[in-house]
């Protein structure tokens, strides 16, 4: 732990204990450079299991938030608009339709307007690869007819 951010350490594991959470792992980002990471406590109550800068969390509907922010952040600096396709930056991106995958936009995969269930790529906790998911979105549909 370097000097400079012991406080932080400090105050990030106080708040851990405080509120109860199991563990957490903390980046300090200045100028775009990772300044310090810091990880603390276990990875569940219980084990002995330690945290560390590895250590994958499930953070569930927060990635929503994330992407939004930062898809907005390149809508203002007119580096994307809400409406370009997804396949200008995705060509590779399929859907359970042809047209749907030529045509969805940004926006509509922001709005969960893409005609996916809300459990047709990948359940919560899934053990499924990046690839096996991309195939789900690729073959499943929320409309009852298809």
């Amino acid at each position: 732990m370097s000097s400079q951010f012991a406080g932080l350490d400090r105050f990030v594991e106080d708040v851990r204990r405080h509120y109860q959470v199991p563990g957490v792992a903390v980046a300090a980002v200045r100028g775009g450079h990772v300044v310090h990471v810091g990880a603390y406590g276990v990875r569940c109550l219980g084990s002995g299991a330690i945290v560390d800068i590895d250590t994958a969390f499930a953070i569930g509907s927060c990635t929503k938030a994330f992407t939004s922010a930062v898809a907005a952040a390149l809508v203002d600096k007119g580096e994307l608009c809400w409406d370009d396709r997804v396949r200008s930056y995705l060509p590779d991106v399929g859907l359970y339709d042809h047209w749907i995958s030529d045509h969805v936009t940004i926006r509509d995969l922001l709005a969960n307007r893409t005609g996916l269930s809300r459990a047709s790529v990948g359940e919560y906790g899934s053990d499924l690869s990046r690839s096996d998911l991309l195939q789900r979105a690729h073959s499943t549909s929320c409309v009852p007819w298809a």
